[in-house]
Formats: C-alpha cells, sequence, structure tokens
C-alpha cells in the first residue's frame, strides 16, 4: 500500500510513535578520553533518553589513568543495564579505540557516539525509520550544528554526487551523526594506528572503495560541540600531516600518483594553502578531470581550487566542437 521511499520512512516513524514497539536493536559506541565531566553527562543523557530506547550502549575510556572519569562511568553502567563500560589499558589512540568497540556490536544497526555532543531525543527512531525503509542503503547520516561558537554553523548533509567526489580529498560525512547496517560493515575496519581521521579513512573504505550506498536526512539531528577539550588526540602537529598521507593514499588506490605539495594543496584545512608549480598544476588539472570522467563525478565540484583555471578552458573548448 505505500507508494515511495518517503511514505515508508513516514510509515516507520509513526509506528515507533504510536505502538512504541522498537523492532530492531541499535548499538550505540562511543570512545571517550579525558572529556569534560558536564559535557559527557549530557551525551549519555542523551542517548539513554532516547525514544527509541531498544539499545545498548557500550562505552570505552581511552585514558585509564583518569579515575575520576572511570567512576563516574561506572556509576552510569550501574543504574542503567543497557550501558556497558571498557576501559584500555594504556591510551591507544581513536583508531584503536573505534575499531575495539565496532567488534563488539552485534545488534543490527550500530550507531557512532562523541563523548562531548548532543542529539535530540528522536534522532535514532527517524534514523532506523529511514534503515527499514530503504534496505538497500548501509549507512545514514543528518544535518548537524555546531555548538560552543559565537556564531554556530549549520552543517548541510552532502548530495551523493559531491560526496563521493569530496571523499577523494575530504570528510563530509558527521561521523557521529551516522548509524549504519551492522553487517554490511562487518569487513570494513579502521585503521588503528590512526590517532586522527580514522573516520575520513573508514568512510572512504565503505563508500568508494566498496561501494556501499548511503541516505542523508536533511534535519539537523546533532549538535557539534566546536570548542570542547575533548579529544582522543592532542597532537595538533601532526592532524594535518596524517589527513593529507590518507589523501595521498585515498588518490593512489584510484589508480593516480600524488605528491606531498599536491596532498597539502587539496587539504581544505591547510593554511597557508601553498603553491604549486606550473607542472604540479598540469598534473592535477589532468588527474581530476580524469577522476571526473572515471567515477562520473560533477566537475563543478573542484571549481573550489584554483588550479582549475585549465579546467574552464578544456570544458569550452569542448562545448566549442
Amino acid at each position: 500500500l505505500l507508494n515511495g521511499t518517503e511514505n515508508k520512512i513516514s510509515f516507520w516513524e509513526s509506528y515507533f510513535h504510536t505502538i512504541k514497539i522498537f523492532p530492531k536493536e541499535v548499538t550505540c559506541l562511543m570512545t571517550t578520553y579525558n572529556t569534560n565531566l558536564e559535557f559527557l553527562d549530557k551525551t549519555i543523557s542523551c542517548i539513554i533518553n532516547q525514544k527509541y530506547s531498544n539499545i545498548k550502549f557500550i562505552i570505552c575510556n581511552d585514558s585509564p589513568d583518569n579515575h575520576i572519569l572511570q567512576n563516574k562511568l561506572d556509576e552510569y553502567a550501574l543504574n542503567d543495564e543497557r550501558i556497558s563500560v571498557l576501559k584500555n589499558d594504556t591510551n591507544m589512540g581513536i583508531g584503536y579505540t573505534r575499531q575495539k568497540l565496532k567488534n563488539l556490536s552485534t545488534s543490527e544497526f550500530t550507531a557512532i557516539i562523541d563523548d562531548d555532543d548532543l542529539y535530540p531525543d528522536d534522532k535514532i527512531l527517524k534514523q532506523v525509520a529511514v534503515l527499514m525503509a530503504k534496505k538497500d542503503i548501509s549507512l545514514c547520516f543528518t544535518n548537524g550544528e555546531t555548538i560552543g561558537l559565537k556564531d554556530d554553523i549549520v552543517l548541510n548533509t552532502p548530495t551523493d554526487n559531491e560526496l563521493r567526489t569530496s571523499l577523494i580529498h575530504e570528510n563530509k560525512i558527521l561521523n557521529p551523526s551516522v548509524i549504519y547496517r551492522t553487517k554490511d560493515f562487518k569487513n570494513i575496519n579502521y585503521d588503528v594506528n590512526l590517532r586522527f581521521g580514522e573516520d575520513y579513512d573508514f568512510w572512504f573504505n565503505a563508500i568508494i572503495k566498496n561501494d556501499l550506498k548511503f541516505f542523508g536526512i536533511k534535519e539537523i539531528l546533532y549538535f557539534y560541540r566546536k570548542n570542547s577539550d575533548s579529544s582522543l588526540t592532542k597532537d595538533v602537529m601532526n592532524q594535518r600531516e596524517i589527513h593529507q598521507r590518507i589523501i595521498q593514499n585515498n588518490f593512489n588506490f584510484i589508480g593516480y600518483n600524488i605528491n606531498n605539495q599536491i596532498a597539502k594543496y587539496l587539504d581544505p584545512h591547510q593554511t597557508p594553502v601553498p603553491k604549486l608549480s606550473y607542472l604540479e598544476k598540469n598534473k592535477l588539472n589532468s588527474i581530476l578531470i580524469s577522476i571526473c570522467n572515471k567515477f562520473n563525478l560533477d566537475l563543478k565540484y573542484f571549481m573550489n581550487f584554483s588550479v582549475f583555471f585549465l579546467i574552464s578552458s578544456v570544458i569550452f573548448l569542448m562545448m566549442a566542437q
């Protein structure tokens, strides 16, 4: 009786709200490292008070010497049987810890949670409704909004084509907004050696290497605390280097070799933006055109790069012929 995806999604949302039966379990996975306890309280409260109550909540403390944090987590586990708490023997980093938690999820769906962000109480319900209605998709993410800034910023989900294109050099998926179909990610893993950018590497692996389908909800269901002190890595000096190495690996996977200078240029957070030589500009232009043709991507996305002055000329000449 239901025609169209939107009707199916609406059906499941209405079913959950009215019947209050939640047939598919969701495991929520959260890493934490020396986080602000006030922020942590608010995040955990957001999860355990979700309207979609059929959840497991597994938390791993990657700051084992922080006994105050560990006691707080243990207290939560005592008060709610859905919560399990783990502790690394030593600080292992975010890549290792996310993979450790991923291996423990046996539910139908898995949700990624950060330890200082906020979520409305219908977040999980709405995403499970999408995953129930759209059996062909493997992950669902949402719009988000920053908190903690003077002027908060709305973070919109990209279009399908924009996301696939952008993953070559940056991650536009709001990682802690994601819920994914657990079985589809059985053979997709985090790089346990990464202490930064593990999510970027993970989503490139899922969407580009394994061609998993996704769906973005155009609604703010995630609030990202931009100015938090919490992080599984404080090694800011190496973050750009790691991100640029991931970019080089991504280009290498799809058949193109780029040097570190080009990787720096493609890194949207690199400041100052490095200058490219004439030969490097030509090489990058040629690679980006080839990638767009090979993967049916949108050339307009790359117009953000100043090196694309040549592409405009190429397109003009092609149209003129």
